[in-house]
């Protein structure tokens, strides 16, 4: 199972990185940033919910709103990028660990 997740996300993570370097627009440099910013708020929203590791959790939290905030180019982006983040992340949160709590149950 983590190696198919692997196959999907290496590629994925590597276009929205491309994107955010080198994106000719907005629109895809938020959505690329807000991707990698997501990842850390599901880390999060795993860690404080699934296992109860709250240190662990206010870590990727604190990553989740840095992100946005210190890797965008201007304030535009600085404004779109948590809410897109907001959405990759409950999407991830959705698309991995319902799974694998269907799975383990």
């Amino acid at each position: 199972m983590w190696l198919g997740l692997a196959l999907v996300a290496g590629p994925l993570f590597g276009a929205a990185g491309w994107w955010w370097r080198r994106g000719p627009d907005v629109r895809r440099r938020v959505l690329s940033l807000g991707a990698f910013a997501g990842l850390w708020g599901m880390e999060g929203l795993m860690y404080a919910v699934d296992l109860g590791y709250m240190p662990e959790a206010y870590a990727c939290l604190a990553l989740f709103v840095l992100i946005p905030l210190l890797m965008a180019r201007d304030h535009k982006e600085r404004a779109l990028t948590p809410g897109a983040a907001a959405v990759c992340g409950l999407v991830a949160y959705g698309g991995v660990e319902v799974p694998l709590q269907i799975l383990s149950a």
